[in-house]
């Protein structure tokens, strides 16, 4: 039989992991959502890499080179690779993160996320964010279960 004072000492010891449960859950909400914007950040820069160049030829640097666009529809294709490297992932913690392009001025990435009265959109975003969520949702659930 259990003494009277193993009882009360079991009960601390659970009372204790009780009241962790919500830093624990917290830190493993954390941890996804810095995964996840890492996944999503790169996931954007392999599409435009992979894009399939189908759309207009521009003459580039004077005629002697040519750049082939990506489709409307398709993520951007590379040309001088600014665009790409602008790509970011940024942990604010706690619970916070963004992944987005540097480029504010002029604000082309958002031309061609969306499009303009000359262009069609190039969607880097949110295909990519579209693609990334429902694993980012399932991994924080398991994350915080295992937690739990």
């Amino acid at each position: 039989m259990i003494s009277g004072e193993a009882r009360i000492v079991n009960f601390e010891k659970l009372l204790s992991q009780f009241q962790a449960l919500p830093d624990r859950m917290l830190r493993a909400l954390e941890q996804e959502l810095v995964i996840g914007a890492n996944e999503l950040r790169n996931r954007i820069i392999n599409s435009m890499d992979t894009t399939p160049k189908t759309g207009r030829t521009y003459p580039r640097w004077g005629g002697k080179k040519f750049h082939i666009a990506s489709s409307p529809g398709n993520p951007p294709a590379v040309d001088t690779g600014n665009l790409k490297q602008s790509i970011i992932m940024d942990a604010r913690l706690p619970g916070e993160v963004e992944v987005g392009s540097t480029i504010t001025e002029p604000p082309y990435p958002a031309y061609l996320e969306e499009d303009t009265s000359r262009m069609a959109a190039r969607p880097w975003l949110e295909p990519a964010l579209d693609a990334v969520t429902p694993r980012i949702e399932e991994n924080i659930k398991q994350r915080i279960l295992k937690a739990i």
